[in-house]
């Protein structure tokens, strides 16, 4: 599956839309100066991949593209959860409480 611009379940409650999806790749293209890894693109990029609460895109491999210097930075998805979380991960768990989460907090009309 390719999208450009693909919008989540979860994006009517968080306002994002990720730049590319390409075969379960979920990437962020980047065109600063600089070559460098924020925290903040890194947790950008991972609420993307949790906003796809039915898993409609299949995201295996998350990635920030720098289009200046053509260099890929690329996970596994499930293993860079599980490095972050410093034990296992269950994706389906973590959409489902990040959707719970949104609902929560989300302004009422």
């Amino acid at each position: 599956m390719w999208a450009i611009g693909p919008t989540f379940a979860g994006s009517a409650l968080m306002k994002g839309d990720a730049d590319f999806i390409a075969g379960g790749l979920l990437a962020d293209l980047k065109t600063g100066k600089k070559l460098s890894l924020a925290v903040t693109d890194l947790f950008q990029l991972l609420g993307y991949a949790v906003m796809d609460y039915g898993d409609e895109f299949r995201i295996s491999t998350v990635a920030i593209f720098s289009a200046r210097y053509a260099y890929l930075a690329s996970r596994e998805l499930s293993d860079l959860l599980s490095e972050l979380a410093g034990q296992p991960v269950s994706l389906a768990a973590l959409r489902s409480q990040f959707r719970d989460l949104l609902v929560k907090h989300a302004p009422q009309p």
